[in-house]
């Protein structure tokens, strides 16, 4: 499990999500790819190292107030995933993305929709919060579905695009609800679950001398980096570790740091 920089240019993933206008193999490869180890292009940030999905926000500056999330027994995605189905020579191309906050969910509706199709209608579900659209089909039959079939697969901390090429047949509202709600459910039946865990916000700090180490302890204890700071005698590092994972790192701090680092909880 390794630690991971937050100072990634967004550049890069962006045009990897702007690519998915009309998905591909080939783009949905690359996204998901890029998409353990790159952060959004803006405030947010979603990092999932091998083996820890995050559900609280990470941002590049300093963290909010929040330093606990609890997500026993929760799960999202492992990686974007995407199905396409057609009704009566309609093409419904559905993408399931994990995502991290609301903030992240609508840049991806942003940067994956395709404004030449003919909707772009999504659903996302971010622990208490959710919201759909329908994006001009009739009310009712495109957001919602996306949103029941969401509901129903389990997963949490996710969004879901379906994107509508019109074939030349109108299908209905009943026919519309079909569609829109089975492209989801097809796409989200692809995706292997990753479980979200409880991260807890930690702060090391210690001399020059001893600064390799902080970095050791750190990427053993599987944390995520979120901010270091150089100080006049020493560094400070931030990050993200799981709460099972406390006890051991504050042990291996003093242990291999011999009482150099001191180690803080982030309220």
């Amino acid at each position: 499990m390794s630690l991971l920089p937050l100072r990634l240019p967004g550049a890069a993933l962006q045009r990897t999500l702007t690519c998915l206008g009309t998905p591909d193999s080939g783009a949905v490869a690359r996204i998901n790819t890029e998409l353990p180890r790159l952060r959004w292009a803006h405030s947010g940030l979603l990092a999932f190292s091998k083996g820890v999905g995050r559900c609280s926000t990470v941002n590049a500056r300093p963290l909010s107030s929040e330093s606990r999330v609890h997500c026993p027994g929760s799960f999202t995605l492992e990686r974007i995933v995407t199905e396409t189905t057609e009704v009566k020579k309609s093409k419904f191309v559905a993408l399931a993305a994990p995502v991290d906050s609301v903030d992240e969910a609508m840049f991806f509706f942003k940067e994956a929709g395709d404004p030449k199709a003919s909707h772009n209608c999504w659903a996302y579900k971010v622990r208490q919060q959710y919201r759909f659209t329908d994006d001009g089909e009739p009310g009712g039959t495109a957001g919602q579905p996306i949103l029941k079939a969401l509901e129903s697969s389990g997963y949490d901390c996710v969004a879901v695009l379906v994107i509508r090429y019109f074939g030349g047949t109108e299908l209905g509202r009943g026919g519309l609800a079909r569609a829109y709600g089975n492209a989801a459910a097809a796409a989200l039946a692809l995706g292997k679950q990753r479980e979200l865990l409880v991260l807890q916000k930690v702060r090391l700090r210690a001399p020059y001398s001893a600064s390799g180490l902080l970095y050791k302890l750190a990427k053993d204890a599987g944390g995520i980096e979120v901010d270091e700071r150089y100080e006049t005698d020493a560094l400070v590092l931030e990050f993200l570790v799981p709460d099972s994972n406390l006890a051991a790192l504050e042990e291996n701090t003093q242990h291999a740091t011999k009482g150099e680092a001191t180690y803080e909880l982030i309220d």
